[in-house]
């Protein structure tokens, strides 16, 4: 699959979730004709290009970071921007459920469902939050 082609699937994700609100629990606006939900659907298969290094890495780094990096508060956290994309990637994906957003830990912390000591930082109704939760849909694949 090319990037653009990548791209394209990424974009009617994020295009999915903005108009149906989520792409699994709402007939019509699943993965499937039968409307699946989170719970019966495996996790997808990852693409070949990934948004992690061009949309998602470069939005955690624009709002976490300030507190999420080495010697700053949040560097004491199991979430630590600490290198780039390539390298921060697992420690990224280790706090998502692939194919579940509603599921991962890095969503319900950065939008204040689980205590956070920023603040709910990504509102659900966000197109920021949208972006995340699209990737983390589609397998929160890597580079």
């Amino acid at each position: 699959m090319g990037i653009d082609t990548a791209r394209r699937t990424f974009l009617f994700a994020v295009f999915r979730l903005a108009t149906c609100g989520s792409l699994l629990t709402i007939p019509g606006c699943g993965l499937s004709d039968r409307g699946s939900t989170e719970e019966d659907s495996p996790p997808p298969t990852c693409q070949e290009e990934s948004n992690f290094s061009n949309e998602v890495y470069p939005l955690l780094r624009s709002r976490c970071a300030g507190c999420h990096a080495p010697g700053l508060p949040g560097g004491a956290t199991a979430f630590v921007l600490a290198t780039d994309a390539t390298g921060d990637y697992s420690m990224v994906k280790g706090l998502v459920t692939p194919g579940k957003p509603t599921e991962s830990y890095l969503l319900m912390k950065a939008s204040g469902q689980t205590s956070h000591g920023g603040g709910a930082i990504l509102a659900e109704s966000s197109g920021e939050y949208r972006i995340v939760s699209a990737w983390i849909s589609l397998g929160a694949c890597g580079n």
